[in-house]
C-alpha cells in the first residue's frame, strides 16, 4: 500500500499498454476510479469497537462477534450503526 500511496505505480488505472505518458495514482483514486468502496483506518476502528462490544457477542467469553453481512458492515464503518 505504501508504495503505491507514494505513486510507484505509474498508470495503475490505465488499461493501455504503454503506460510512458502516465502519471502516478493514490490508492485511493484508483479504487474511486473503478468504483470500489473501500473502509479507512477510522472505518475499521468502528468496526473493531462493535465486533468486541459485549452488548454484541453471544457469550462473554467469545473475544468478538464478527459481522458478515456486508451492508451492516458498510453501515457500522461509515458509523451509521
Amino acid at each position: 500500500m505504501e508504495d503505491y500511496d507514494a505513486g510507484l505505480f505509474v498508470g495503475a488505472a490505465s488499461d493501455k499498454d504503454d503506460d510512458s505518458n502516465s502519471t502516478p495514482m493514490t490508492m485511493e483514486s484508483l479504487l474511486k476510479s473503478k468504483n470500489i468502496g473501500w473502509v479507512d483506518w477510522e472505518g475499521w476502528r468502528r468496526i473493531d469497537a462493535y465486533e468486541t462490544n459485549s452488548e454484541n457477542k453471544r457469550c462473554a467469553s467469545q473475544p468478538r462477534e464478527k459481522i458478515v453481512d456486508a451492508d451492516k458492515m458498510k453501515k457500522v464503518a461509515q458509523g451509521n450503526l
